[in-house]
């Protein structure tokens, strides 16, 4: 990485995490990966990956989501929601505790968008 990269880099990470496409991108870095590798991977252009790590562009589709944080070597509820930690091994499948453990820090009204996701990756 060359230093206009890095320094671009961290003025970006330095608003934080708060939008998913700042996650994303965050993520894709940390992975090691280009826009273009990214692209090649999922079957389509660069510019697509770079729309998503946009404020305006990124996805809303939570299975796609979920590839991602395939991809990225990355806890599916830390990308989505920015909740939990941020590393996860997918190889090792989801800890039981750590769903319960997860859920019960949820309030109410989460509880009720964690349902919704649910079901959309059930149907």
């Amino acid at each position: 990485m060359n230093v206009k990269e890095t320094k671009t880099i961290d003025k970006r990470l330095n608003y934080g995490l708060r939008r998913i496409s700042d996650r994303l991108f965050y993520a894709r870095i940390q992975a090691k990966l280009t826009q273009e590798e990214v692209a090649k991977i999922r079957n389509i252009t660069a510019s697509t990956v770079k729309r998503w790590e946009t404020r305006d562009g990124a996805p809303k589709n939570q299975n796609l989501i979920m590839e991602l944080a395939e991809i990225y070597n990355i806890s599916y509820p830390w990308l989505s929601f920015h909740y939990g930690w941020e590393e996860y091994n997918f190889e090792q499948g989801f800890d039981p505790e750590f769903i319960k453990d997860m859920w019960c820090k949820l309030d109410r009204e989460k509880h009720k968008v964690a349902v919704i996701h649910l079901q959309k990756l059930m149907s």
